[in-house]
């Protein structure tokens, strides 16, 4: 749900509305990129100080996030840039992508909002987008101009995650370092069950909707309660 939106805006209104919509998941300048050093072991690659919290249920190696800093520190957002360590809790507990509460529920199932175009790829290699909540949605459409030229909001009532895309290692021949990687291929997406998982460095979970029901937001709005806060308060989103 990245988008181009000026941050930098004279209108003071304007500008406090654009920040309080910049989605959680969302990298900041001036937040820094965990290091890492990645090697390749005899099965698979690892970081050379590697934590259990470095890999996946599926023993994927995982992608690190960024150090979390101050709100003064946080610089300004970087709307293409995601922090992965985010997206992934984001989509495990289904929280929304733009406040971090919990994504919009309602018997028809949980709330996705996708552009036409990764609509389409994601029924092909599944759902790497993280769900929504309803209020968070409508103002995505409002700001977004991607998702204003087109989207396909959907509910769905399960959840299966079924695999990561990251990027694909392979041992890299080297008799003066053996441990040495190269990259075969970005944006590789793996099934949990695929022989080269142990190769592959996890940015993003990718998940199966199933019983999917395409919604209509303002319908959806319409059929909830009308005078509700926003997604940041304490109440839950829906």
């Amino acid at each position: 749900m990245a988008r181009r939106i000026d941050v930098d805006s004279p209108d003071t209104a304007k500008r406090t509305k654009l920040l309080d919509a910049v989605p959680w998941i969302v990298v900041w300048t001036g937040e820094p990129a965990i290091p890492g050093e990645i090697i390749a072991r005899p099965n698979g690659i690892a970081y050379v100080d590697e934590l259990p919290a470095d890999r996946g249920r599926h023993g994927e190696l995982l992608r690190r996030g960024v150090r979390p800093v101050q709100d003064d520190q946080r610089g300004k957002p970087l709307f293409a840039d995601i922090n992965h360590a985010k997206q992934r809790r984001a989509l495990r507990l289904l929280l929304c992508q733009v406040c971090a509460k919990p994504a919009g529920r309602t018997e028809a199932g949980t709330l996705w909002i996708l552009t036409v175009d990764a609509y389409e790829k994601a029924l092909e290699v599944g759902f790497a987008q993280a769900p929504v909540c309803l209020p968070c949605a409508r103002i995505a459409v409002e700001l977004c101009p991607r998702l204003r030229a087109g989207h396909v909001a959907l509910r769905a009532r399960a959840v299966r995650p079924i695999g990561v895309v990251g990027t694909l290692c392979a041992p890299n021949p080297n008799p003066l370092n053996p441990n040495e990687i190269r990259v075969v291929e970005r944006d590789y997406a793996a099934y949990f069950d695929d022989p080269s998982l142990p190769w592959v460095l996890a940015s993003e979970i990718r998940v199966e909707l199933s019983d999917v029901t395409v919604v209509d937001l303002d319908e959806d709005w319409t059929a909830q309660a009308t005078n509700r806060p926003h997604p940041k308060a304490t109440t839950p989103c829906t």
